[in-house]
């Protein structure tokens, strides 16, 4: 069961975030459900990593993403709570946002940015 909030940051990419909560499982730390992310509309998450992690929190990895739907590149930009402050889980979060990969708009060119945010429970 995921909740979707809109929350407004003059600091955000996007005036509009959508993000997911992402059930933590004890036994793996792996992360639950599909994550959110700030690319905005006609993008839409078509398969998503898996980070791991034992701790609750949340990471925003800052991303670009190509008109193929690849993500090109990705950086830890900030995070909450116990995750964020665990660098293996920061790396595992920034490696699954590579592994993930969007559904574009038609008209799509040249790179997006934004985030993908990662939430552990």
């Amino acid at each position: 069961s995921s909740r979707r909030r809109h929350t407004r940051s003059p600091g955000d990419w996007s005036s509009d975030v959508c993000s997911s909560d992402l059930k933590g499982n004890s036994e793996t730390g792996l992360a639950k459900g599909q994550p959110g992310h700030t690319l905005g509309i006609g993008y839409t998450l078509a398969s998503w990593g898996r980070p791991s992690s034992g701790f609750d929190g949340t990471i925003e990895i800052q991303v670009k993403v190509n008109s193929a739907g690849n993500v090109t590149y990705a950086k830890y930009l900030r995070g909450t709570g116990a995750a964020a402050a665990n660098q293996r889980v920061r790396r595992s979060c920034e490696q699954a946002s590579l592994n993930s990969k969007f559904s574009v708009p038609k008209n799509a060119t040249g790179e997006k940015m934004g985030t993908i945010i990662w939430r552990f429970e």
